[in-house]
């Protein structure tokens, strides 16, 4: 039987959240992702979403389990909530991915704002692109840039993804997290990094400190405290545990199937031509490079020439024109030289120099002072000689190997499809040649800082034209998205910069070579990170070219293979590379330095020896310990709640997807008596057959004319197609957040449920019960709002009855006119002590939440005052430190210097002793403020309402 009495409860279940850890507490984003949610991720939003008066979290999964999936869900459940005005802050790389991401696996409205749209005309008009439900994506550098237009908006959540690149603010010498940290100060915020920790505990210092200066408290107390003090680990740890929450890879091997990474390497030889200009060049920089390389910049400029070297012929040619060209400025031949991004041509690696590089050009650019011939003329001959002998050699021996090396990976692959990383732009440009005529014609796509040409041109028209609502204003933006889709449906190889080594997704490819190696292993693991990531369905084949008569190419091999286990495994670097101590680019000079020094393969073999052993003692430093005992034990029982986490939610998605259809067939017949109902498809609507030919196709429909129950999109927009002259309208997804669900919704809810007697037929309850229920809403009002239904059910003889709600009210078979049968005011007090015991657990829940937050706020007046006491005690220890040293001084000059220096100190102790007490006074007064401010945010309150008073009889 169809009852508005099973109707109206099927829509309290529904729209009713439970408590704070219940999975129903992520119910609005959880029936509009457009994925299978993995149990840690649901883990970590609710973690994220727990505490109401929370100032944020930082979710610090390792890499690989999906960090921005988690955001993701945090954001579409505020959403949900009518909390819509969202920010993201990324890297401006990755702005684009974001965007895909939130509206292609959570329907989220989404945009990104940049400069180029902040100062279109209509902000004249008084009109903030900020103006927007949904999300909207910057760059760090935006905000930065413009601080004055974020402080006042109202952000409801503002997240930060690679957070760790704020992790020095504690210093102070972090300008874009300083800007932040006084920006976003009174914001809820959500901060996604994989190494919290990386050169010291002084980054979760930072970090946290961004969220909440109250958790971790004054810096000097934080370092007297932790740094140096290994037994207050597991102290830290329990204060990490209310803003961080941390999964590691090997706890969730159970629902995700990494792919594993398997290592090819095609040795080659260089020809003898080759070998002669390798060895011509390392003479040049080394002994004869004096006017082409100046001196600000020639170590640097060096490095990438060694580093070209082993990329190709083309790209050592190219660089030594440049240097050509510098030399040519010096004799006057010429107006200006190049500058050094000009001279390298690797637009793509140099950002990590800028400062260099910026030096460089601004010390000479422009025309230089004409030198002696006589002088630099014998440097010019030597380059033309070089250039020459570089212009000889048509095809490296290394790409000789190249097409076979393809071949043999096609092999291993399902579908043919290959990324070629170079750190070279000339190095892409002589690739795409020589593939180009070797079979492979019309089968390439580069993607490199200057994606300008007329076949990218030609595939951004086509993308503009095929994906309309994706198009941006930023073309840069849209460039990458149309080479991205263009390698994904039609090319077979794509050859690219470090341009595309961060930021792109390329889960649909699955063969990766390196035809050059970056020094920097941060750079190679953000290479493998395109193609080897979470979605990932195959094995990943990296393949590298090793040259086997260059000892040092080998020798830096086997530590990128076997030092830092860069290229076979299910889990590669981890965070071990992207984290880790020894920086990335202090690892490119320690190689540049070998292979400058070094002449001997001995000596090569000795300097790779000690690079290992340093290695060894960087990563055995107590920052490894520290990590570990810091983060790896934030939350032990993980793995078991991972358990009852996937169970809850799959249960929770199957019931609510059943009861909200079933709800709806009832609610259709009275609102919409005559729509169509197809079982088979969970479809319903006006028009079962939607064919509407010669309609104009710029019409768009002001309603929809079918829906289909959906749990994986959020409303729709009007979708149609066009298709022989005719307009198909694609069914609108269904489900409790769409428009036309909370139509119905809203009907159930508002159905006439006076007391009854309901005839209830199933197997599940014993026959020939008899007896009484009451339902209420139940809402916690403060501090955070949360509803559940509670029921009481007492048999006609008194006694309180275990009951399932849903197995009560799925099952009733008959309404009738209510019996008496006694018990009425037991049943209501029974009843009321339901909801006051219901109320007494969230009251005790907030009361916990009052105690972590009073906790907090204790240790932070500690710390507070401990670091005024540890100024004080620093200056003490000079005073003493300067009486020893007086007491042994026998030069009366000294005697004199040190007494004036005591007595300098001693008035500094006073003084600050003096002022200490008005700070602690001003800390103590503080203390109360904030919690007095807790109080009022943690008051609890709750409120009910009986929508059901029923008797019952129950048969099979």
């Amino acid at each position: 039987m169809n009852s508005d009495y099973q109707s109206k409860y099927w829509a309290l279940e529904v729209q009713t959240s439970a408590n704070n850890t219940d999975i129903n507490k992520l119910s609005g984003s959880l029936v509009t992702s457009n994925i299978d949610l993995n149990p840690h991720q649901i883990d970590a939003a609710l973690f994220a979403l727990k505490s109401p008066v929370s100032q944020g979290a930082i979710l610090a999964d390792e890499v690989g389990l999906g960090k921005t999936i988690e955001a993701g869900i945090i954001l579409s459940e505020y959403f949900s909530r009518s909390k819509k005005h969202l920010l993201v802050i990324a890297p401006a790389s990755l702005r684009t991915q974001w965007k895909n991401e939130l509206e292609e696996k959570f329907n989220l409205p989404a945009q990104i704002v940049d400069s180029s749209i902040w100062h279109q005309p209509h902000r004249k008009k008084g009109i903030s692109p900020f103006d927007f439900e949904g999300v909207t994506i910057v760059s760090y550098n935006f905000v930065v840039q413009g601080t004055k237009d974020f402080s006042p908006y109202p952000w409801d959540l503002v997240v930060f993804d690679e957070a760790h690149k704020l992790r020095n603010f504690y210093k102070g010498d972090n300008k874009t997290a300083n800007i932040i940290y006084k920006t976003f100060a009174n914001t809820k915020k959500l901060l996604l990094t994989a190494t919290p920790i990386q050169n010291s505990l002084m980054d979760i210092f930072s970090l946290v400190s961004l969220i909440d200066a109250n958790i971790l408290g004054n810096q000097d107390s934080f370092i007297d405290t932790y740094l140096y003090t290994e037994r207050k680990h597991q102290e830290l740890r329990q204060r990490l545990q209310s803003v961080l929450h941390r999964t590691l890879r090997k706890d969730v091997l159970e629902y995700i199937r990494y792919t594993n990474r398997e290592a090819m390497t095609v040795a080659f030889e260089p020809t003898p031509e080759e070998e002669e200009l390798y060895n011509q060049v390392s003479l040049y920089i080394k002994l004869h490079a004096k006017f082409g390389i100046q001196s600000h910049a020639r170590n640097l400029v060096i490095m990438m020439i060694r580093k070209l070297m082993s990329s190709s012929t083309a790209a050592v040619k190219g660089t030594l024109e440049g240097i050509r060209n510098k030399v040519s400025m010096l004799q006057g031949l010429m107006d200006n030289g190049e500058d050094v991004t000009d001279l390298i041509n690797i637009y793509d690696m140099t950002s990590q120099y800028d400062p260099e590089i910026k030096n460089y050009n601004r010390l000479y650019k422009g025309r230089g002072k004409i030198l002696n011939p006589m002088e630099i003329d014998p440097e010019g001959k030597l380059l033309d000689n070089l250039i020459a002998l570089a212009d000889s050699i048509k095809v490296d021996g290394k790409t000789l190997k190249l097409i076979s090396a393809i071949e043999e990976g096609f092999a291993k692959k399902k579908q043919r499809k290959v990324i070629i990383f170079t750190e070279s732009y000339r190095t892409l440009e002589y690739l795409f040649d020589f593939l180009t005529e070797n079979g492979f014609q019309d089968k390439i796509i580069t993607f490199s800082g200057n994606n300008n040409s007329p076949l990218h041109n030609r595939i951004y028209k086509e993308y503009c034209r095929r994906y309309p609502g994706k198009v941006t204003v930023s073309k840069a933006t849209d460039m990458r998205q149309a080479i991205v889709n263009h390698f994904r449906d039609d090319a077979e190889i794509m050859i690219a910069t470090e341009a595309a080594a961060e930021g792109l997704n390329l889960q649909f490819c699955s063969l990766l070579i390196n035809y050059d190696l970056p020094w920097n292993p941060q750079r190679i693991e953000q290479r493998i990170g395109r193609v080897h990531r979470y979605g990932q369905k195959q094995d990943v084949v990296i393949i590298n070219f090793i040259n086997k008569k260059n000892l040092a190419d080998i020798r830096l091999y086997d530590i990128l293979q076997y030092k830092f286990k860069l290229f076979d495994g299910v889990f590669g670097a981890s965070d071990e590379i992207l984290g880790s101590m020894f920086d990335g680019v202090d690892f490119e000079r320690a190689v540049a330095k070998i292979l400058d020094e070094c002449r001997t393969e001995e000596e090569i073999a000795k300097a790779f020896d000690a690079l290992q052993e340093m290695l060894n003692f960087k990563r055995e430093q107590g920052i490894e310990q520290a990590k570990q005992l810091v983060l790896e034990n934030l939350n032990p029982t993980l793995q078991e709640k991972l358990h009852v986490t996937q169970t809850r939610v799959e249960t929770f998605l199957s019931r609510d997807k059943q009861i909200f259809w079933n709800l709806t067939k009832n609610i259709l017949k009275i609102i919409e008596p005559g729509f169509f109902i197809n079982e088979d498809t969970k479809t319903f609507g006006q028009f079962e057959a939607q064919v509407f030919p010669d309609v104009h196709s710029e019409i768009n429909f002001a309603v929809n004319f079918s829906h289909r129950l959906d749990y994986t999109k959020r409303d729709t927009t009007y979708m149609y197609y066009k298709d022989k002259k005719a307009l198909r309208r694609q069914p609108a997804a269904y489900n409790p957040q769409s428009a036309f669900g909370k139509r119905v919704l809203t009907t159930a809810l508002e159905l006439k449920t006076p007391p009854a007697h309901l005839i209830i037929k199933t197997p599940k309850l014993k026959s020939g019960l008899q007896g009484r229920v009451n339902v209420s809403l139940y809402r916690q009002t403060a501090p955070d709002i949360n509803q559940r239904l509670i029921c009481t059910f007492i048999s006609h003889e008194g006694e309180k009855l275990d009951i399932s709600p849903e197995t009560f009210f799925d099952n009733i078979a008959a309404v009738e006119p209510i019996r008496d049968y006694g018990f009425a005011n037991l049943l209501v007090s029974l009843h009321d002590n339901d909801i006051k015991s219901a109320a007494d657990n969230d009251r005790k829940a907030t009361a916990e939440l009052l105690r972590e937050e009073t906790e907090k706020l204790n240790r932070w007046q500690y710390d507070e005052i401990n670091g005024i006491r540890l100024g004080a005690a620093k200056i003490k220890n000079k005073i003493d430190a300067a009486h020893k040293k007086l007491f042994t001084e026998k030069i009366i000059s000294r005697k004199l210097a040190l007494r004036k220096k005591i007595a300098h100190l001693q008035e500094k102790y006073e003084m600050d002793n003096f002022a200490s007490l008005d700070k602690e006074k001003a800390i103590n007064l503080a203390y109360k403020r904030l919690l007095e401010k807790k109080k009022k945010a943690l008051k609890f309150d709750y409120s009910s309402e009986l929508v059901f008073d029923c008797t019952f009889t129950t048969f099979l």
